[in-house]
């Protein structure tokens, strides 16, 4: 991302909505074919106060929120559910940008899910199904063959030359930011440019951090 990406001023200290600049960012990384540009660490508390990292695919973005695919009964959901804490991070080595964010979020389930879901690849699909039908995402399983066999069960049932309908488990994790935290890497002298934005009420506050 370049330095302008970074929130235009407002009156009385408050700047433009910066999520905007951050999707200008995201659309730079895309074109510079950074490889982390469409993935987004999230992370949860679990129930003993652990952090838990996971790396997810961006499903959508917009100048309100980022999204993500999840299953209903996945350890994220269930972390968000029982403490609604989180942060996401996203990092674009190739063009020395990174950005935190935590916030809100709510599930949702449109039309367009199911038809972005159906034009997925079928071992992916099988996943999911996996996930619904069998074992929840995470659990423990016997052995490796175990695992592999009750997949070629569920092909079996769920061929692919067939029409497979979506589960209604598989939701959309919609993260809406009221904190951001974007990092600019300058590799002459590491004078890092970095800079945090909260939000309060319709506006969005900025401050500068030392690297």
């Amino acid at each position: 991302p370049a330095r302008s990406a970074y929130a235009r001023h407002g009156s009385e200290g408050a700047v433009a909505n910066p999520m905007i600049q951050l999707l200008e960012a995201l659309e730079d990384a895309r074109r510079a074919k950074d490889p982390g540009a469409d993935w987004l660490n999230l992370i949860t508390v679990d129930s003993e106060g652990f952090p838990v990292a996971r790396i997810m695919t961006i499903r959508d973005a917009s100048p309100e929120c980022f999204v993500v695919t999840a299953t209903r009964e996945s350890p994220k959901m269930r972390e968000l559910e029982d403490n609604g804490r989180y942060e996401a991070h996203l990092f674009w080595p190739k063009v020395l940008g990174q950005v935190r964010m935590r916030g809100g979020y709510r599930i949702e389930d449109p039309p367009e899910l199911a038809r972005g879901w159906g034009a997925r690849a079928y071992g992916g699909k099988i996943v999911d199904l996996y996930q619904v039908h069998c074992r929840p995402q995470s659990s423990v399983v016997a052995s490796r063959e175990v695992l592999l066999r009750e997949l070629a069960d569920l092909r079996q049932q769920f061929p692919a030359d067939q029409a497979i309908e979506k589960p209604a488990e598989v939701v959309n994790l919609v993260l809406l930011p009221d904190f951001l935290e974007l990092w600019i890497g300058d590799a002459t002298d590491r004078m890092h440019d970095r800079r945090r934005y909260t939000r309060r009420g319709d506006d969005w506050l900025e401050e500068i951090l030392v690297p």
